[in-house]
């Protein structure tokens, strides 16, 4: 079996064999964009993308080596003739951005957030190439907002178990991908609340405070400043801000009416 990692360091991992390493940023550019596109590109449109620069028979030179080493390292993964190219990995290989969809699709989103180990392609850059950098960029934002969505999905559905802590490291891994995200910050100020860590969630409202300003150049929302309220008061805070009853209300039906009154009361 072999696992291809594009988000993060690109990486091909095997359990089987030592695999040939890449030549090239080349080499990891190409395997990400052919594993994006998922379908047969031709020679003439992939020697132009990756050496603009260069004539059209030089780019296909250089592109045949290129493809030679993907070959190598990726041997059962290619329909390739004189015109086109085409990645199409085999039953014993399997690619983290198709393994985190299938995720996606199953409700699985713990096992999908771990697959989640930075950028797509991060670190790779083809300098002086304006159209790759473009799609690059488009791609690297199109899974930034993927991540925190997935990362969101997580953390709500440990919350709502009561897994309090264990949804703190994916609001954690949120504000790293998206620091200004607001609500993010939000997410992180209720889960320590709910964790007994009081003082650290009104330490979160001044940190969301000023990535704010510095990022954006905006004050929290009301939103925010209401649940900061909210925790502020609020010596033991709970999911709906109502703290346990500690004895139960037996033989107190006027105290109960009362209450009921005032709940329903709109002033």
């Amino acid at each position: 079996m072999r696992e291809i990692n594009l988000l993060g360091t690109v990486r091909v991992e095997s359990s089987d064999t030592d695999l040939p390493r890449f030549r090239s940023q080349r080499a990891m550019a190409l395997l990400g964009y052919l594993a994006i596109e998922g379908r047969p590109i031709t020679r003439n449109q992939l020697a132009a993308l990756f050496w603009p620069d260069d004539a059209p028979e030089s780019g296909k030179k250089k592109l045949r080596r290129e493809l030679y080493n993907l070959a190598q390292i990726l041997p059962d993964c290619w329909e390739t003739d004189r015109l086109k190219v085409h990645f199409v990995p085999s039953m014993e290989t399997t690619i983290d951005l198709d393994t985190i969809q299938q995720f996606e699709q199953e409700g699985n989103w713990e096992a999908a957030a771990d697959l989640l180990r930075g950028d797509f392609l991060e670190g790779l850059a083809l300098e002086d190439n304006f159209e790759f950098e473009t799609w690059l960029l488009g791609e690297r934002e199109r899974w930034r907002q993927r991540t925190a969505s997935i990362l969101t999905y997580a953390a709500d559905e440990l919350e709502g178990q009561g897994s309090y802590r264990r949804a703190l490291l994916y609001a954690q891994r949120l504000l790293r991908v998206m620091p200004w995200r607001e609500e993010a910050h939000r997410h992180m100020m209720r889960l320590l609340a709910l964790s007994d860590q009081r003082s650290a969630a009104l330490k979160q409202f001044a940190i969301c405070e000023q990535v704010l300003w510095d990022e954006l150049g905006v004050e929290p929302s009301a939103e925010t400043l209401a649940l900061y309220e909210r925790i502020k008061r609020s010596p033991h805070y709970s999911r709906d801000n109502i703290p346990a009853t500690a004895t139960p209300l037996i033989g107190r039906e006027g105290e109960l009416e009362a209450l009921s009154a005032q709940l329903a009361d709109p002033d």
